[in-house]
């Protein structure tokens, strides 16, 4: 993938790419996408480094004592976040919901 880094920073050059008006966090650092900048730097990155799963988890569900979680959806055929937040973060898992998504042959 270290080939395509190159190519993709080129296109996010030429594409608009607007500061996140809701919190979105990069794969690359678990952290919340700041600028546009920050956003196209984070992209090309995502394409070599590992997916920082756990820490993004921990960083999106980072309550001080008392707040509340927000309800969290799952959407599609598998479980993985249910799964993963059961084992790391308890108190999120309670407001998790999955829903499944079935396909229909035409």
């Amino acid at each position: 993938m270290e080939s395509a880094t190159e190519p993709l920073r080129d296109v996010l050059r030429q594409v608009e790419v607007r500061r996140p008006e809701i919190n979105v966090y990069s794969n690359v650092d678990a952290k919340r996408y700041m600028h546009e900048g920050h956003v196209r730097r984070q992209l090309a990155k995502q394409l070599v480094s590992p997916v920082k799963w756990e820490q993004t988890l921990h960083e999106v569900f980072e309550r001080t004592q008392g707040q509340s979680f927000p309800h969290t959806y799952e959407v599609g055929p598998g479980k993985q976040l249910g799964a993963t937040l059961q084992k790391c973060n308890m108190k999120a898992y309670k407001s998790y919901t999955h829903v499944d998504v079935t396909t229909h042959d035409d």
